[in-house]
């Protein structure tokens, strides 16, 4: 006790010699061009903030029609008061007898409802309003448009000698594009807890399922979720989109979400000033508890046209320094955004096609894990297994084959050609070696062979054995297209 006070107020006393800074005087200037009157300020150098009165006088036979001060209209004031900066005073004298220039409508239609109309004098510049406030349900404030011509808001408009309608363009509102965390790609770190790894959870209320999520980040520094995400747009082109996460949280709150969780858009590194929020909930698993999770709008990102990756790492090992992936979610797109498609082709569902056959015709054969897959292609020199495929659109996509293997590696085209509607393809892709049961589930394997492009329509892809020799075919399970998305030109 008796550690404190209690506080009236600082007095500071200034010591030296320095005096208090001058006001500076600007200089008030009257135009030399102004024709049939006079204009005079009440002050020819002034201060900011002075109050300063112009007085006009018009020739005879004519009005004032205009005065300015540095651009900025007083003609009904004639006062203004002075900024910290020189000043021109402009005015404007017309003709008494002259008749009023002519007033044309202005009006702003916004889609059905209208906005106010607007006297405007021939030949005066506007400037066309935003769409700030302006609202319309599933669509987007896009512009104006006027007697066939597009104008942005902001951009200057010139009356011309009759009414003008502009009319409010809208265009579709893109839907926000929302990516589940237990469809991404993700993996563990160097050291996995005692958690466990990285792995697809279901988060509960009572029995009910709420929400799948990917968990096991926590203390698994170097952990990562990765999302693929395709936007539509045109060659070259960046566009933005919002950046939300929807995560759990936990009893380290009021921490940086980027701090303990590295962002990186394209292996560019994103950092954000959000904050998370702690949770405690009962004191049992946070990370479990369905209200724990909350999302957070991280800020804006840049996207590419085409292909795009959003990866999330954990960034300590430290308990508590890490949280649970509900999903990631894109808002305020201006193009549409997906997630790359995957498509599977079955092997038995393929046309088959027999060569020498030395060991047998290909056969559909299922082992004794329950896999269906095509054998008998080693020993079948010229014996081929045609894919056929039907796209609505020219694409792109990552062909891999999933096949068995034999105990010495190989170049997967060295000994299986491949062609997409008759064209060979090529790739450096390994089928490693493996020396027990080919016939077994561990001996399939998914060789990422290379990127291939497929046009609206029906397409083929071919494999065929190019050799009669043992250990140069394999068995097929099927083939995946792996990252489909259309092909922007």
């Amino acid at each position: 006790d008796l550690g404190g006070y209690n506080f009236d107020k600082v007095t500071l006393e200034l010591i030296g010699d320095a005096e208090p800074p001058v006001a500076v005087e600007h200089d008030i200037v009257v135009a030399d061009n102004i024709q049939n009157g006079s204009v005079t300020a009440s002050a020819n150098k002034a201060t900011a903030g002075t109050q300063i009165t112009v007085t006009v006088t018009p020739d005879q036979g004519y009005v004032l029609k205009s005065l300015k001060f540095n651009g900025t209209d007083i003609t009904e004031s004639k006062t203004f008061v002075m900024p910290n900066a020189d000043v021109t005073i402009t005015a404007e004298f017309v003709d008494e007898s002259a008749p009023p220039a002519a007033k044309y409508d202005l009006t702003f239609e916004l889609d059905g409802g209208s906005g106010d109309i607007i006297g405007m004098e021939e030949s005066y510049e506007i400037t066309l309003p935003s769409g700030d406030g302006l609202t319309k349900d599933g669509s987007v404030f896009a512009g104006w448009t006027y007697n066939g011509t597009d104008y942005a808001a902001g951009d200057k408009f010139t009356m011309p000698a009759s009414a003008v309608v502009f009319t409010a363009k809208w265009t579709a509102k893109i839907p926000d594009a929302v990516f589940e965390a237990e469809n991404a790609e993700y993996k563990d770190g160097a050291n996995p807890s005692e958690w466990g790894g990285v792995h697809v959870e279901e988060i509960k209320i009572g029995e009910t399922v709420t929400r799948k999520v990917v968990a096991g980040l926590n203390e698994n520094l170097g952990a990562e979720v990765k999302f693929t995400v395709f936007v539509s747009g045109e060659t070259d082109k960046t566009y933005s989109a919002a950046l939300a996460v929807t995560i759990s949280r936990n009893w380290f709150g009021n921490l940086k979400f980027t701090d303990y969780i590295g962002v990186k858009v394209n292996n560019e590194a994103f950092t954000s000033d959000v904050v998370v929020d702690g949770y405690w909930g009962d004191g049992v698993n946070v990370w479990s508890d369905d209200a724990s999770y909350m999302e957070f709008v991280l800020g804006d990102i840049e996207l590419k046209s085409g292909i795009n990756t959003i990866s999330f790492t954990t960034l300590s090992n430290e308990n508590g320094k890490a949280c649970n992936f509900d999903k990631m979610t894109l808002r305020n797109l201006s193009v549409a955004v997906t997630a790359p498609q995957r498509v599977v082709l079955e092997a038995e569902n393929a046309l088959l096609k027999d060569g020498s056959a030395q060991w047998g015709s290909l056969a559909v054969e299922t082992n004794e894990q329950g896999r269906t897959f095509v054998k008998n292609a080693n020993g079948n020199m010229g014996a081929s297994i045609t894919f056929t495929y039907e796209s609505e659109y020219d694409a792109e996509a990552v062909l891999v084959s999933t096949n068995t293997r034999f105990d010495v590696s190989a170049v997967f085209t060295d000994n299986i050609g491949v062609t997409v509607n008759g064209s060979p393809v090529q790739s450096d892709a390994e089928v490693p070696s493996y020396s027990a049961n080919v016939w077994s589930d561990e001996s399939f394997v998914d060789v990422s062979l290379c990127k291939i492009r497929i046009k609206a329509g029906t397409n083929t892809i071919t494999f065929t054995v190019l050799s009669g020799d043992d250990k140069r075919g394999y068995n097929f399970d099927k083939i995946t297209l792996l990252d489909l998305v259309p092909v922007i030109e």
